[in-house]
């Protein structure tokens, strides 16, 4: 007696055929003689498609993350500062007009951030002021 390749005994030839009925078949296989392949359903029923909104923009969170060491390197370093600061705005501005276009998500950190970057470059300013200002009292 021969065995296949796998080890198993072949069928005999006067064994039934599996039944060609398409209804006991699980999606995606075809128990016919040719290989088919078959798409499963994309969608479940009774399950609802999940609506996502757009993404959340980098620039918002670049913003934020540049107000947030602007203001902790205002008193340490008014100098650079500043133009961290003003950087900060350009970078939380541009987000936040991408945000209320509707083209990305992050209106709250591009606020934050243009919060922070008005705050590092007044603070900035007046660090400057007061620092040029002692220094010029204390030389006379």
């Amino acid at each position: 007696m021969s065995t296949s390749a796998r080890g198993e005994n072949p069928p005999p030839l006067d064994a039934p055929r599996p039944s060609t009925d398409r209804k006991a078949e699980p999606v995606g296989y075809s128990l016919d003689s040719a290989v088919t392949y078959e798409q499963p359903p994309l969608h479940a029923p009774g399950v609802q498609e999940i609506l996502l909104g757009p993404l959340t923009t980098r620039q918002a969170t670049t913003g934020l993350a540049l107000g947030l060491v602007g203001v902790v390197a205002d008193p340490l370093l008014p100098v650079l500062a500043v133009p961290l600061g003003i950087a900060t705005v350009i970078v939380s501005l541009t987000a936040l007009y991408q945000c209320l276009g509707g083209v990305a998500a992050g209106r709250s950190r591009a606020i934050a951030g243009l919060a922070l970057g008005l705050l590092g470059v007044l603070f900035g300013i007046g660090m400057l002021v007061w620092w040029f200002f002692m220094d010029g009292l204390s030389g006379a």
